[in-house]
């Protein structure tokens, strides 16, 4: 559900990279460290224009040549209902929607037509290490979500808890035989796709944010990976409309954001020559929330580079 309107400004780069350093424990995944450290950060001059902008070419060599366009987009800097909410609204997420784990919550309850506040942070600011988020999250990360008197972070399981409380279906709820299969391609997504794809998003999007040479052997360590997981996924969806099954679920949904962004890179084309799994990925990125989450996310509108 639209529950609010957004008033945009200029990413600073600390917000646009979002582990220290990047690997695979990428976005909210890094614990808190000082801005300072230079092998694992960038300094914090603010990019002041939003819009899309090609990614600069790897110089390391050959291998490399090519790396995606990136578009630093604008992130919610203040966050005001749209319409007539009830008083108290008590949902809110903290967090910079650009990061895909925080994309995932921010799916999840606009799947469920649920009114929410994204409350904006920044990174530069170091907002993830203040006390008041530390008593949110002691780990320093995002997203965190509060719901009345509750407070999660992880963001697998603020969807779970999203989708619990308020479409149940989407967790295969009346049926053990559904539900256990939710369960498995979650744990899926999390433990044999997101690792794999994320190690390519991780050189061939944010790499050059850096200001480094992507890492042209993780790349395609990340990409043989990927083909692998792939030809499972392939299986499954040539048999199953969605992978739980024939019915949508949370381990569909799952797999947007860190996907929205592989898509994004000149392997998009690992997906496509698998034809049940392009099928599927395109039925879930034209899904009205996730064109809607895929508006906060930097690569949106980005084109792919070509050599």
């Amino acid at each position: 559900m639209y529950a609010y309107a957004v008033t945009p400004r200029a990413l600073t780069k600390y917000e646009s990279i979002y582990s220290t350093p990047l690997s695979r424990t990428f976005f909210d995944r890094s614990s808190p460290r000082s801005p300072n450290s230079s092998s694992s950060s960038i300094n914090g001059n603010s990019n002041r224009q939003a819009g899309c902008k090609a990614g600069s070419k790897s110089s390391s060599s050959p291998s490399a040549s090519r790396c995606v366009g990136y578009c630093r987009a604008s992130t919610p800097s203040s966050v005001r209902p749209s319409r007539e909410q009830a008083p108290g609204m008590a949902v809110k997420v903290y967090g910079w929607a650009v990061s895909p784990y925080v994309s995932r919550a921010l799916l999840a309850l606009e799947e469920a037509g649920v009114d929410y506040e994204l409350v904006p942070m920044s990174r530069g600011a170091g907002d993830h290490r203040t006390p008041d988020h530390l008593a949110r999250n002691p780990f320093g990360q995002v997203p965190v979500l509060e719901d009345g008197d509750l407070t999660l972070f992880e963001s697998r399981a603020i969807a779970r808890h999203v989708f619990r409380k308020h479409r149940s279906e989407l967790l295969g709820s009346g049926s053990l035989e559904r539900a256990a299969a939710v369960d498995v391609w979650q744990e899926a997504e999390a433990q044999q796709l997101h690792p794999a794809a994320g190690a390519v998003v991780v050189e061939c999007v944010f790499a050059p944010l850096l200001g480094r040479a992507r890492d042209q052997a993780a790349v395609d360590a990340g990409v043989e990976k990927l083909r692998k997981v792939l030809e499972v996924y392939e299986a499954r969806l040539a048999t199953h409309r969605y992978l739980a099954g024939d019915f949508l679920s949370a381990a569909d949904l799952s797999h947007f954001p860190i996907l929205h962004y592989f898509m994004a890179t000149e392997y998009a084309g690992v997906v496509e020559e698998h034809p049940h799994v392009k099928a599927w990925w395109e039925g879930l990125a034209t899904r009205p929330a996730a064109r809607k989450v895929a508006g906060f996310m930097p690569l949106g509108g980005a084109k792919k580079q070509q050599e």
